[in-house]
């Protein structure tokens, strides 16, 4: 995943364009304080010029700005006031907002020009086949078979399933010109037993990359979703799970990259080894001639023209195992953490 290996992260932003979503997931951060929607409807939608800019502002004003004398350096600080990179997420259904390419259009050129990270559900496969171009899309694949999803994800959709799979099938079509990532949020004992299904459905939106993150605890309601603390994966198990998956898939895909710090690995496929780093500059040289020429939603080249291989740190045999070296870690691990970190080497080690 990018996001977690940008040397300049502290210029990332997380906005969304809709807080309304199609699925009531049980380990979604948010619980229920926004609303549940299957399209926009007659909801008035916000102009995109004024959206970015307020995505900006409010970015600056509520996240960055309040830190300043805290314990933060100083020149990350002044790197953070200039936002790089925006992660279209944070809360509801992106790709819902009817204005996604005129957005898209605003955030990619001056005066922002800033790389774009989205994610969706894949319950809106017609709004994802006619996505514009985005830096990098994730498709989040949170179960591995129908009954598993509907129990997780708690769609509001009744053919949700093959609205995922119709997902799938559009990502896949857009090949090589967009950047593909399967997403997979483990929660331990509940969807991390079926690889087989996670890899029929990767298979089936050609994926670059597979990103493995274990859920965060956000204050889960036992009653509402059936799920605790105890169903928070470990760095250990989320290794051992990629591990699965690459042996599941035969050498198509290879693990190459590891963040103890978010819990998380990333997979992928076989000869894109050098592509997984996003060169930004080159992006940005790219993605200004495609608004120039406007002659389709993707770019004419390939994203590997705009990719570098990751450094060495952030590979599974990295002794930081993800962790920037320029980066120091304030947060102390808990004994159950630093046992996981030990059988995390181990298995990374051996296989």
């Amino acid at each position: 995943d990018a996001l977690r290996f940008l040397r300049d992260e502290c210029r990332c932003m997380e906005a969304t364009t809709s807080v309304a979503c199609a699925n009531r997931c049980t380990f979604c951060w948010r619980g229920s304080t926004h609303p549940n929607a299957l399209k926009w409807g007659s909801f008035e939608a916000d102009d995109p010029q004024w959206l970015v800019q307020q995505m900006v502002d409010k970015h600056l004003a509520k996240i960055i700005k309040p830190l300043k004398g805290a314990q933060v350096d100083e020149n990350s600080f002044s790197e953070a006031l200039q936002p790089r990179h925006v992660a279209l997420s944070l809360v509801g259904e992106p790709v819902m907002y009817p204005k996604m390419g005129e957005l898209l259009r605003a955030i990619h050129t001056p005066p922002y020009s800033m790389s774009t990270f989205l994610v969706t559900n894949g319950q809106h496969p017609e709004e994802l086949a006619n996505l514009p171009q985005v830096t990098q899309l994730y498709i989040s694949i949170d179960a591995s078979n129908a009954e598993e999803l509907k129990k997780i994800d708690r769609p509001l959709f009744k053919d949700y399933w093959e609205r995922l799979l119709a997902s799938l099938k559009a990502a896949a079509e857009k090949k090589e010109k967009q950047r593909k990532v399967a997403r997979l949020t483990i929660l331990k004992d509940v969807n991390d037993e079926d690889i087989s299904g996670y890899t029929k459905l990767i298979d089936l939106m050609r994926a670059d990359f597979i990103e493995v993150k274990g859920a965060t605890f956000a204050g889960w309601n036992r009653d509402a979703t059936g799920l605790t603390m105890d169903n928070c994966p470990y760095f250990d198990d989320i290794i051992r799970f990629a591990q699965k998956l690459e042996y599941d898939f035969g050498g198509e895909y290879t693990l190459s990259a590891v963040h103890e710090h978010s819990c998380s690995a990333l997979l992928v496929r076989r000869g894109l080894e050098q592509a997984v780093w996003i060169d930004f500059d080159e992006f940005n040289k790219y993605i200004a001639d495609h608004y120039n020429g406007e002659k389709s939603t993707l770019m004419s080249v390939p994203f590997t023209e705009y990719s570098l291989p990751a450094p060495e740190w952030a590979g599974p045999k990295s002794s930081t195992l993800g962790m920037d070296p320029q980066h120091t870690r304030v947060t102390e691990l808990t004994v159950e953490q630093l046992g996981a970190r030990d059988y995390a080497k181990a298995a990374l080690e051996c296989f």
